[in-house]
C-alpha cells in the first residue's frame, strides 16, 4: 500500500472515469453502512455486556438461592430420613409388638389351658380333700362319742365298783355282825345250857326246896328262910325267861343276818356278772376306740399329706395365675400400645373429642366505666388430659378472664365451675405452665373422674410419629389434618406448615387455644398462636393464684405481672 501510494504520488493520476466514481461511491456508501453497523454492534455489544452483568448477577442471586434451597433440601431430606427412619423404626416396632403380641396370646392360651387344666385338677383335689375332712370329721365324731360312751361306761364303771366296794363292805360288815352274833349265839347257847343245867338244877333244888318247905312248915323259925329261898328263886325264873328272850331274839336276829348274806351274797354275784360284762365291753370299746383313734391318725397324717400336697398345688396355681395376669398385663399393655399407635380417622377422633368435653365457666365481679360491679361470665371449653395418674383441664389464657396480651382486669372476685358430664367442681386454684405461661391448668380430683364418665387424653409420647397431625378448634367447629415441624431452638414447640390443599376443611384456620392430636388419639398439645403448637411434656407449674373465696385481687395482679414477664417468645 506504501509503495503504490509513493508511486502514486510520483505518477500523475489521471482522471477517473463516471465507473471508477460510480466504485468510489459505493465503497463509500459500504463504508458508512459498515461503520454505522459497526456502532449499532457496538451499541447492541454494550446493552449484552449489561444484560450479561444483570444476568450474572441473576444467576448469583440464583445460585446463593439455589445453595440456601439445596441447604434446606439436605435438611429437609435429612429430616425426611429421620421421619421415615422414625416410621420405620415404628412400623418395625408395631410389627415386633405384633409379634409379640401374637407370642402372649398364644403363651396366654396355653398357660391359659394349664391354668383350666390346673384348677380343675385343683378343685378335684378340693373335693377329695372335703370328702377327707368329711370322713376325719365323722371319725373324729364317732371317736368323740365313743370316747363319750367310754366316759360313760368308765363312770358306770367306777359307780359300779364304787357299789361293789360298798357291797363289800357292807358283805363284810354283815360277815362281821355275823361272826359277832354267832359268837354271841354260841356264848347264849352256852348260856342256854348253861340255864337249862341251873333250871334242872334250880328244879331239883326246888323240889329239894319244897319238901324241905314242907318239912319246915312245921317249924317256925324256917318260915323266913323259906321266904327269902322263894324270892331268890322268884328271881332266878324271872332271869331265866329274860336269857330265853334275849336268846329268841339273838337267834332271830342271826336268822336275818343269815339271810341278808345271802341276799348280799345273791347281789354280790349279780355285781361280779356285771362288772364282768361291762369290763368285756369296757375292752371292745377301747379296742375300738384304739382302731378308730388308729384311723382317724391314719387320716389325718393322710389329710395332713394332701393338704402339704394341696399347699402346693395351691402355690403354684397362684405362681401360674400371678404368670396369667403379668402376662395378662402386658398383652394389656402391648394391646394398648398397638392401639394407641393405631392411626384413628378424622370422624373417630372428633366424635370422641365431641363426647368427652369439658366446661369452664369462670364467673367474676368487675367494675363498669361509673364503677358500678357488675358480674360477668366467660366460658370456655376443652379436654381432660391423664398424667402420671393425675387429670387436668387445659386452656389457654386468650379464653380466660385473664389474658396475658392485654392489661389485668380489675376483677374484685374471680370462681370457676367445671361440668364433666353430670358432675360440677369448683377448683380452689389456676397454674400457670412452667413451659408457656400463655397455657393454664387445673387439677381435678380421680374421683371426681370416675363418677363423671369422661375419658381423658394421654399425652403424646412421640408427637411426629405420624406425618400428619389432627388438629381440632376449641369450640369443636371444625377440624382437620395438619403437618408439624419441630423447631430448633424452642423445642417445646412445632410449627404448623402451611396445610395442602384438600387436607383442610373449607373456612379452617388455626387460632390461639385449638387442640392438636396425633394419629393414635394423644394429645400434642395447644396453639400458642396461630402457628405454633405447645408440646405438652408434663404440668409442671410456674405460679398459681387463688380463686373462689381465697382469691385476692393484689395477689392475681402481682402474679399476673411476674407470669407476664415470664411470658415465652416464638
Amino acid at each position: 500500500m506504501l509503495s503504490l501510494a509513493r508511486v502514486t504520488q510520483k505518477t500523475p493520476r489521471p482522471a477517473p472515469s463516471n465507473s471508477e466514481v460510480e466504485l468510489i461511491r459505493l465503497l463509500e456508501d459500504s463504508l458508512e453502512f459498515e461503520l454505522a453497523a459497526r456502532a449499532q454492534i457496538k451499541e447492541t455489544l454494550a446493552q449484552a455486556q449489561s444484560q450479561v452483568q444483570e444476568s450474572s448477577l441473576d444467576l448469583a442471586k440464583s445460585e446463593q438461592a439455589l445453595s440456601s434451597a439445596q441447604k434446606k433440601l439436605a435438611l429437609n431430606t435429612a429430616k425426611i430420613s429421620e421421619l421415615q427412619a422414625a416410621q420405620s423404626e415404628s412400623h418395625i416396632k408395631n410389627a415386633q409388638l405384633v409379634d409379640e403380641n401374637a407370642r402372649v396370646a398364644a403363651e396366654r392360651t396355653q398357660l391359659a389351658s394349664e391354668y383350666a387344666a390346673t384348677r380343675a385338677s385343683l378343685e378335684d383335689s378340693q373335693r377329695v380333700r372335703i370328702q377327707l375332712m368329711e370322713e376325719v370329721g365323722q371319725s373324729r365324731l364317732e371317736a368323740a362319742q365313743l370316747k363319750e360312751r367310754v366316759r360313760q361306761g368308765d363312770q358306770m364303771l367306777d359307780q359300779r365298783e364304787q357299789q361293789l366296794n360298798r357291797t363289800f363292805s357292807e358283805k363284810e360288815a354283815l360277815l362281821q355282825r355275823q361272826q359277832t352274833l354267832e359268837q354271841k349265839l354260841q356264848v347264849t347257847l352256852a348260856e342256854r345250857r348253861l340255864y337249862a343245867e341251873s333250871l334242872q338244877a334250880a328244879k331239883g333244888e326246888q323240889a329239894r326246896v319244897l319238901a324241905h318247905v314242907d318239912r319246915l312248915t312245921l317249924d317256925p323259925s324256917a318260915g323266913e328262910r323259906l321266904r327269902q329261898a322263894e324270892k331268890a328263886l322268884t328271881i332266878r325264873e324271872v332271869e331265866l325267861k329274860q336269857r330265853e328272850i334275849e336268846l329268841q331274839a339273838a337267834m332271830e336276829q342271826a336268822q336275818q343276818q343269815r339271810e341278808q348274806s345271802q341276799q348280799l351274797s345273791r347281789q354280790l354275784e349279780v355285781v361280779l356278772a356285771e362288772r364282768a360284762l361291762l369290763e368285756k365291753r369296757l375292752g371292745s370299746e377301747q379296742l375300738e376306740k384304739a382302731q378308730v383313734l388308729e384311723h382317724a391318725n391314719r387320716l389325718s397324717e393322710s389329710l395332713s399329706e394332701f393338704e402339704t400336697g394341696f399347699s402346693q398345688v395351691e402355690q403354684e396355681v397362684s405362681q401360674l395365675g400371678s404368670g396369667v395376669m403379668t402376662l395378662q398385663n402386658r398383652a394389656d399393655q402391648i394391646m394398648d400400645e398397638i392401639d394407641g399407635n393405631r392411626p384413628r380417622s378424622l370422624s373417630e377422633l372428633y366424635t370422641r373429642f365431641q363426647a368427652n368435653r369439658v366446661d369452664l365457666r369462670f364467673t367474676t365481679m368487675e367494675p363498669t366505666l361509673i364503677g358500678e360491679m357488675v358480674p360477668k361470665n366467660y366460658s370456655s371449653q376443652s379436654v381432660l388430659v391423664e398424667d402420671q395418674d393425675a387429670y387436668y383441664v387445659l386452656m389457654h389464657t386468650a379464653d380466660s378472664p385473664f389474658p396475658l396480651s392485654k392489661g389485668p382486669n380489675a376483677m374484685h372476685a374471680l370462681s370457676l365451675e367445671l361440668v364433666l358430664g353430670q358432675q360440677r367442681f369448683t377448683p380452689q386454684k389456676v397454674s400457670f405452665l412452667a413451659s408457656d405461661p400463655r397455657l393454664i391448668f387445673i387439677q381435678v380430683p380421680s374421683a371426681l373422674v370416675t363418677a363423671s364418665g369422661v375419658q381423658p387424653f394421654k399425652l403424646a409420647a412421640w408427637p411426629l410419629r405420624q406425618e400428619d397431625s389432627i388438629l381440632i378448634k376449641n369450640d369443636a367447629s371444625n377440624f382437620g389434618t395438619v403437618q408439624f415441624r419441630p423447631v430448633p431452638s424452642q423445642p417445646q414447640f412445632l410449627k404448623m406448615d402451611r396445610p395442602a390443599f384438600g387436607n383442610v376443611f373449607a373456612e379452617f384456620a388455626s387460632s390461639r387455644g385449638d387442640l392438636a392430636f396425633d394419629r393414635g388419639s394423644h394429645l400434642i398439645g395447644l396453639m400458642a398462636d396461630n402457628r405454633h403448637a405447645h408440646v405438652l411434656a408434663s404440668f409442671a407449674e410456674s405460679a398459681w393464684v387463688a380463686i373462689g373465696r381465697q382469691y385476692d385481687p393484689e395477689a392475681f395482679v402481682s402474679t399476673w405481672r411476674t407470669v407476664k414477664n415470664r411470658k415465652v417468645q416464638n
